[in-house]
């Protein structure tokens, strides 16, 4: 089967580039729009102005991307985590708060997950489209220490105690080991809208199914060869010495051309592309399957080809289009607005200018260039009978005023902020409403914005985790160490399975966010009172308090959470459920005994209380006997003694008879 060469291939991927949405002929219009909405956003001159008028003009695109900007960036970093991974079958919640953690710190804390989504989002509102990349960068990390005055034995010792792949040199009386290190780290940043060029057309967010799209990047010569390139290629290859992108160029803050002269050959620009395209199988021309190659190419020259299976971009925007992968950005819905109030802008400071420097109706010698000096104070010569009389002028302010507000309204109502919610009226209608009433009117007007939010999410948040995710899963398959409920955690995305629920926790409005605290707050009275009314197991257990506990704390915007709560599965909290489960056994048993012995103990209760009863009985039987015996021993010894008296009384009278 005849083959494709590199040459027709290059031309493939060359008239792509050209013909793309993006590239130098396919959409000049979305060049032209992204060019005129920065120079909207920094009031740029807009090439209407007279010299001798007004040449004030209205940021309104500024000022409504950078409040909306404010809401957004509010909605995804108030959160640890903008997204969680849903369970796909029994027992897979634990695993899905791992992969979601992990993916979170892949994007938060190992690349500057702050500034990504910050720029992705700004580029989203004001040039249609946010772009983010997703891959794996291979590097090598070349270390070298030197160790002097060693003896020969100690330069010995060490050398051969080198790790694998080091070398040494040494001299006289030092030692210089080196070693390269192989490093593959997951790379997320964001793109720059002007350089991402795609399929014209493409009728959906999702870029995993795209039959063309590419990046165009520049390197210098030197970076090239570094890469492993063939350099008999890279020293054929042109410099770029000027960008002509008009909407590359004009982000220059000077405003000047793409300048990129080099004073050394090895410091020479080149323009590159990297894209990911749809080939035939095999590069066979006439099979009619096709199949994804990542090629990186300049001017023609394919410096490198692969077969891939990922396409490593995510987009987002804030106002789709049906059908339409290029969405509408805030330029589009608001440059008309801020048209109708430069123009109004202008005429009103014209009126005030005109009223305060009047104009005069001149009759006699006056000297003209005096008159027209309108600084205070200033004298006007001429002669006695010379007359000047002031030609009068309207106020327009206040029609002027009400046309400007007015504007603001629409601008409102189509850009989504409400950016009246500072002046001085709205802080009276706040001290009049209250907390609860301020919350309510600014969900109301922020319905727009935290709309916006929710498709922000929806369409790039969401496939940026996926796309993280399999990244990590396919191409990066390095362990890694995460801390998780206090302990630290070897975690391996090779051992990951493909996902593809995704439940995004950003898009809330103040007012919104307000509200899910308080509903989360009345979740955890409930369950706290079910756990107290003893459904402990059956309808509330540790985990659900636990999760709604998170929730109410991530939505109440706390950092780091996990340092107020004990996880479920943590050591201590498995202690102390065991040690719960211990205790609740011991109360089982002893509960189970005490109803076992019950029975004995009745029985043995009712034998001592009989015993107790009889012998009462014998006791008083006793006491009355004892009663007898005394009252009979008592009378007796009562005889006895008058018995005793009577004898003595008749002796004594035997006695005395004698005498």
């Amino acid at each position: 089967m005849p083959r494709m060469t590199e040459k027709e291939i290059a031309g493939i991927v060359e008239e792509e580039i050209l013909q793309g949405e993006g590239g130098e002929y396919g959409s000049t219009s979305l060049q032209e729009n992204r060019r005129l909405a920065w120079n909207y956003y920094l009031g740029r001159s807009r090439g209407d102005e007279d010299p001798d008028r007004s040449q004030l003009q209205s940021l309104d695109v500024a000022d409504q991307t950078e409040h909306l900007l404010g809401q957004l960036m509010q909605a995804f970093a108030g959160t640890d985590c903008p997204a969680e991974f849903e369970p796909s079958h029994p027992n897979d919640d634990s695993q899905c708060m791992v992969e979601s953690d992990a993916v979170n710190k892949i994007l938060m804390e190992d690349n500057d997950g702050f500034e990504t989504i910050y720029c992705a989002l700004k580029n989203a509102l004001l040039f249609k489209n946010g772009f983010i990349k997703v891959y794996v960068q291979n590097s090598t990390d070349h270390e070298t220490v030197t160790y002097d005055n060693l003896s020969g034995d100690e330069a010995a010792l060490l050398e051969a105690s080198l790790p694998e792949g080091a070398t040494a040199e040494g001299d006289d009386d030092s030692v210089t080991i080196s070693l390269d290190r192989d490093r593959k780290k997951l790379i997320v940043e964001a793109i720059e809208p002007a350089s991402f060029v795609y399929e014209s057309n493409w009728h959906k967010q999702d870029l995993q199914d795209i039959r063309f799209c590419g990046e165009r990047k520049f390197f210098t010569r030197s970076e090239l060869l570094g890469m492993g390139f063939s350099p008999a290629k890279v020293n054929k290859l042109p410099a770029l010495t000027m960008d002509t992108k008009p909407d590359t160029y004009t982000k220059n803050l000077d405003q000047v051309g793409g300048d990129m002269d080099s004073t050394t050959r090895g410091e020479d620009k080149i323009e590159c592309y990297e894209v990911y395209i749809n080939l035939p199988r095999n590069l066979n021309r006439s099979n009619n399957e096709s199949e994804r190659y990542r090629i990186f190419q300049s001017n023609r020259v394919i410096l490198d080809k692969e077969l891939t299976t990922i396409v490593p971009y995510v987009t987002g925007c804030i106002f789709l289009v049906p059908h339409r992968m290029t969405g509408l950005s805030l330029y589009d819905k608001l440059s008309q607005i801020q048209d109708s109030k430069t123009a109004c802008v202008r005429q009103f400071a014209d009126n005030q200018n005109f009223i305060n420097n009047s104009r005069f109706f001149v009759q006699g010698d006056v000297n003209r260039e005096e008159l027209g000096v309108s600084a205070p104070g200033h004298h006007i010569t001429g002669s006695m009978a010379s007359n000047l009389t002031p030609i009068p002028m309207i106020d327009q302010s206040q029609g002027s005023i009400a046309f400007l507000n007015y504007c603001d309204k629409i601008r409102a109502e189509r850009g989504g902020a409400a950016l009246d919610m500072g002046s001085p009226e709205s802080q009276l209608v706040s001290s009049s409403i209250g907390a609860s009433g301020v919350a309510m009117v600014m969900g109301a007007q922020e319905q727009m914005a935290g709309f916006m939010t929710r498709t922000i999410s929806e369409t790039l948040i969401r496939r940026l985790f996926l796309l993280i995710h399999r990244t990590a899963r396919e191409v990066w398959r390095r362990p890694m160490m995460m801390r998780r409920a206090d302990k630290w955690e070897r975690i391996d995305p090779g051992q990951w399975r493909r996902r593809t629920r995704v439940s995004v926790k950003t898009g809330l409005s103040p007012g919104e966010r307000a509200r899910k605290v308080s509903n989360l707050a009345t979740v955890l009275q409930t369950q706290l009172g079910l756990m107290q009314a003893g459904f402990g197991g059956s309808m509330v257990n540790e985990k659900g308090i636990y999760r709604a506990w998170m929730n109410w704390a991530k939505a109440a915007e706390l950092d780091n959470p996990e340092q107020y709560a004990l996880h479920y599965e943590s050591d201590e909290s498995q202690q102390a459920q065991q040690q719960k489960g211990q205790m609740q056994q011991q109360a089982q048993q002893q509960a189970q005994q005490a109803a076992e012995i019950d029975p004995k103990m009745k029985l043995v209760i009712a034998q001592m209380e009989d015993k107790r009863e009889r012998d009462l009985a014998i006791l008083k039987s006793e006491i009355e006997e004892m009663k007898v015996l005394g009252r009979v021993t008592g009378e007796l010894e009562i005889e006895q003694l008058r018995a005793r008296n009577a004898r003595e009384s008749a002796g004594n009278n035997g006695a005395n008879g004698g005498n």
